[in-house]
């Protein structure tokens, strides 16, 4: 027996969507285990400048903010890291680990990447096409390095 189809929805003419206000990026955030060895990494390795330390009981985390010229990194840390694997409630989001990259840019691409690599990183890659590469924090945030 076939299923049916549902009746296809009626729906107005849409007016004229307006295009989006001129937005900026705030600030990227990532979730970690240790937030005093991450702080202490990106601004060893960085060169990033902590603004400023903070916990939110009610979503239960703590963070710092870390500033680079240009942007902001939000470095968030569970209060109760055996919680943190559950999904759902905001709560739980802002407790997921990790992201795909994000982005540096430097001046000198080739100087970062020798002394990238004479580091004990847990990973690095090449240089790619003498203009970006990539490193991972010590929780495993995949880092790219770019020419400016």
């Amino acid at each position: 027996m076939a299923a049916k189809k549902a009746p296809a929805k009626k729906t107005k003419p849409s007016a004229k969507v307006p295009p989006p206000p001129p937005f900026q990026l705030a600030h990227f955030g990532i979730c970690v285990r240790d937030l005093d060895a991450t702080v202490k990494w990106y601004r060893k390795h960085l060169g990033f400048t902590e603004v400023k330390r903070f916990e939110r009981a009610e979503l239960e985390i703590q963070g710092a903010l870390l500033s680079l010229p240009g942007g902001f990194i939000e470095v968030l840390s569970p209060l109760h890291p055996a919680m943190a694997a559950r999904e759902g409630l905001l709560v739980h989001q802002l407790q997921k680990l990790g992201a795909n990259h994000f982005a540096v840019a430097v001046d000198d691409v080739k100087a970062a990447f020798r002394r990238m690599k004479a580091l004990p990183l847990p990973y690095q890659s090449e240089l790619v096409d003498g203009r970006f590469f990539f490193c991972k924090d010590p929780e495993g945030t995949l880092i790219e390095i770019k020419q400016a």
